[in-house]
């Protein structure tokens, strides 16, 4: 299944060349090693994502990474005081991780 992106009403927007929109993430119980990949079309974009940013909805031991070159979401899990990548094929339990996202 991957994710499911729920964007806010009215989004995207323009803002010069560029378009910007916000909303939210939601992952699977099933998270693939690597991460989970994520479309321009997910975020309202014709062509490509410039820059993905999280803005909360985690826990303190979660952090989420959006990877250019891949396009994908990668969690990370705190395990003995560092971050590493969520193990795979489990629930990584991010049902409403904030995004903001760049791009056209």
């Amino acid at each position: 299944m991957g994710l499911t992106i729920t964007l806010d009403a009215n989004t995207p927007v323009r803002i010069g060349k560029r378009k910007m929109s916000t909303g939210t993430v939601l992952f699977d119980a099933s998270y693939p090693t690597n991460g989970e990949a994520i479309t321009a079309s997910d975020v309202g974009f014709y062509e490509t994502i410039e820059a993905l940013v999280f803005l909360g909805g985690l826990s303190a031991t979660q952090r989420l990474d959006w990877l250019k070159t891949t396009s994908k979401v990668k969690v990370y899990t705190e395990v003995g005081g560092t971050f590493a990548e969520h193990t795979n094929g489990t629930d990584p339990g991010i049902s409403a991780a904030r995004f903001m996202a760049w791009g056209w």
